[in-house]
C-alpha cells in the first residue's frame, strides 16, 4: 500500500478555481520560499538574500520565533504511519516558552481554511506516534503577516471529531481508489 500525504487527502475540499492561474502560482511560489527561509531560521541558518515579496511574512515568523521558541526538535521533518500508510512534513515540532512541545504549522495565506483543522489533527497524530518528544500538547497555525506584522497562532482546538473525519476521508479515498 502507498503512503498517502496529509495534505493529499483534504486537497478536494480546497477550491482555488476562483483565483487566477498566476496569482495561485505565484502566491505557491511565494508559499514555498517563506517556508525554505523559516525553517532555515530554525535551524539556526543565516537567512539568504530575502526577496521583498517574502521580506514581511519572514520578519513576522522572526520575531514570532524570537519571542517564543525554547528549543526546536524538527524542523520540515518527513513522519511516516505505518498503520495508516499516511505521511506528513511538519514545518516545526517545538517547545515554547509557554506552550509547551508543539506542532507548529507555517500558514502565508490572508484567510484561514476549515482544512486546517483536519490537517493539524493528522500532524498530532503523526508527531504523537512517531517522535520521541513527549508529551506533544496540541497543534497550531501560525498565519504570518505579509507586511511584517505580528504572526497570528490559532491552536488546534483537539477534537477526536477532527482526527475522525480525517481518517474517514482516508479510508473512503482508499476504498474508490482501488481497482475492482
Amino acid at each position: 500500500m502507498r503512503y498517502i500525504r496529509v495534505t493529499e487527502v483534504l486537497q478536494s475540499y480546497m477550491d482555488f478555481s476562483q483565483i487566477p492561474e498566476g496569482v495561485l502560482f505565484f502566491a505557491t511560489e511565494r508559499g514555498i520560499l517563506v517556508h525554505q527561509i523559516c525553517a532555515g531560521i530554525a535551524k539556526g541558518l543565516w537567512p539568504p538574500s530575502i526577496p521583498e515579496y517574502a521580506a514581511g511574512y519572514v520578519k513576522s515568523f522572526q520575531d514570532w520565533f524570537d519571542a517564543q521558541v525554547k528549543e526546536v526538535f524538527l524542523v520540515e521533518e518527513r513522519l511516516y504511519d505505518n498503520v495508516y500508510f499516511l505521511t506528513g512534513q511538519l514545518d516545526l515540532l517545538l517547545k515554547t516558552k509557554t506552550e509547551g512541545v508543539v506542532v507548529v504549522d507555517l500558514k502565508t495565506p490572508a484567510h484561514s481554511y476549515k482544512t486546517w483543522s483536519g490537517q493539524l489533527a493528522a500532524y498530532l497524530h503523526l508527531a504523537r506516534t512517531k517522535t520521541i518528544y513527549s508529551p506533544i500538547k496540541k497543534a497550531g497555525s501560525l498565519q504570518l503577516h505579509p507586511r511584517g506584522g505580528t504572526a497570528k497562532m490559532k491552536w488546534y482546538e483537539e477534537h477526536k471529531a477532527d482526527w475522525a473525519m480525517y481518517l474517514n476521508k482516508l479510508s473512503a479515498d482508499r476504498y474508490f481508489s482501488e481497482k475492482e
